[in-house]
């Protein structure tokens, strides 16, 4: 094949003012890419170039979307329903006093935590794309410092009263 870059080598063998003059000009432009304008192109190629910026454009508007999209009625139950058995299970059940007195504290405590950790005012905008993070979120959250001495101050408490209640055969708590 005979291109500009063998023409140059060629022009260079001839050891003349013309070939040094082609040299100089592939040293200084070897490293230049060449830029061709989408009209120069054919009309098919044109409308290739055209459907490939748009689906460009439309690819990554999904990609957007599906990571901004919400959790669905369903992933919003699992997530209430886990969060609920977890309270119940840090405050010693749903029959204790424990429960009863600090279950709606707890409850706000979860949320709140849960909502600083993804940036969002309600745990039904959750990303759909951090769901398996939220299961994890909330199956291991535990309570701070503050809360957990409330808890177990709340249990010594009402400890006596829960023991005679239940000598008793009182079964709610």
């Amino acid at each position: 094949l005979w291109t500009e870059r063998g023409a140059s080598r060629h022009c260079k063998i001839l050891d003349t003012d013309k070939a040094w003059e082609q040299f100089d000009y592939l040293e200084e432009n070897y490293f230049n890419k060449k830029t061709i304008s989408i009209e120069d192109l054919s009309p098919e190629l044109q409308a290739i170039f055209s459907h490939d910026r748009k689906l460009q454009i439309i690819e990554n508007d999904v990609e957007l979307i599906k990571n901004n999209m919400a959790i669905d009625y369903k992933q919003q139950e699992k997530l209430a329903t886990l969060a609920k058995s977890i309270v119940r299970n840090v405050l010693g059940g749903k029959g204790s006093i424990v429960y009863m007195e600090l279950n709606r504290k707890t409850s706000v405590a979860l949320w709140n935590d849960y909502k600083d950790y993804f940036l969002i005012n309600s745990y039904k905008l959750t990303p759909s794309v951090k769901f398996k993070e939220a299961i994890s979120f909330i199956s291991n959250w535990t309570p701070d410092e503050k809360l957990k001495e409330e808890i177990e101050e709340t249990r010594k408490h009402f400890y006596p009263l829960q023991c005679k209640l239940a000598e008793r055969g009182f079964q709610g708590f």
